[in-house]
């Protein structure tokens, strides 16, 4: 799949500009919500170049809209461009842009990784009822907040979201959502 750089109508955006005005580096703003479209494209271009490329794992750095604990796939909502817990029974939150790396809390920054391997002692915040990675297993998206599972959704969405590379170590690997 070629590369699109996410576009304005009247010219490409710089992925520092938090609209279409044009602002000095000092007057920096957040993301506001105008900017999501170009915000999920460069995550999702990132995720596709960078799938599968050995031993390379992609991360950013988002402001957490809720607490979040580690190994919790998380998406941003487009109404305050925060990160909240994914879950595929909500259209807006099941879109997942990837797994939080530590334990955060409402308005602080939150390490994600986009693309790659991430390694936990303890899944037991993502996972439901277990507290370890099924090797060779395929995770999905669960219909309860910040959870994935082996068993893909009946209703709503389906979201395959990464491969247990040991009981471990998950690969992260988003693809694109199905709508069931």
């Amino acid at each position: 799949m070629p590369y699109v750089s996410p576009q304005y109508p009247d010219r490409i955006w710089d992925g520092l500009t938090p609209n279409e005005q044009r602002i000095t580096r000092s007057q920096r703003l957040d993301p506001d919500p105008s900017d999501w479209d170009q915000i999920v494209a460069e995550m999702i271009s990132t995720q596709t170049v960078l799938n599968g490329v050995g031993g390379l794992t992609v991360s950013a750095e988002v402001l957490a809209g809720q607490s979040i604990l580690p190994g919790q796939p998380v998406a941003v909502k487009q109404a305050d461009a925060k990160l909240y817990l994914a879950s595929i029974a909500d259209e807006f939150l099941s879109t997942v842009c990837g797994f939080c790396v530590e334990e955060v809390t409402a308005g602080s920054l939150a390490r994600v990784i986009l693309a790659g391997k991430l390694e936990l002692s303890n899944w037991v915040w993502a996972l439901n009822g277990f507290s370890n990675l099924t090797p060779g297993a395929i995770y999905y998206l669960s219909a309860t907040d910040g959870k994935m599972d082996v068993t893909p959704p009946l209703t709503g969405y389906i979201l395959q979201v990464g491969v247990a590379l040991t009981t471990t170590v998950l690969s992260v690997s988003i693809k694109s959502r199905i709508r069931l």
